[in-house]
């Protein structure tokens, strides 16, 4: 009953994150949209923190999308790929996201 309804839910976290890597290098490669009316050192400051928080994600999304395969179908991943140190890797690129 709910364990099986969580293990869906779950699944489809997942694959909806699957939709944001796109969005994330798009954002590292645009200009950011600063408020043109905050003084130059705000305005570089909020430029690197989301260059940062972009170049994060855009080492999570990849890292989380290769431990979910790997945990779901591991017979369509290599077998030298580790999902526990992709998810550890997505981890950290997390925390580096929320720290920035």
């Amino acid at each position: 009953g709910f364990l099986k309804f969580y293990g869906v839910i779950s699944d489809a976290r997942y694959c909806l994150r699957l939709l944001g890597l796109p969005g994330r290098i798009q954002s590292v490669l645009s200009p950011s949209g600063c408020d043109p009316t905050l003084n130059k050192h705000n305005q570089r400051r909020i430029d690197v923190l989301g260059k940062i928080m972009g170049w994060s994600m855009v080492f999570f999304h990849p890292a989380e999308h290769l431990a979910f395969v790997k945990w779901k179908s591991p017979q369509l991943c290599s077998h030298r790929i580790n999902a526990e140190k992709c998810s550890a890797y997505s981890c950290r690129a997390w925390l580096v996201y929320i720290v920035a």
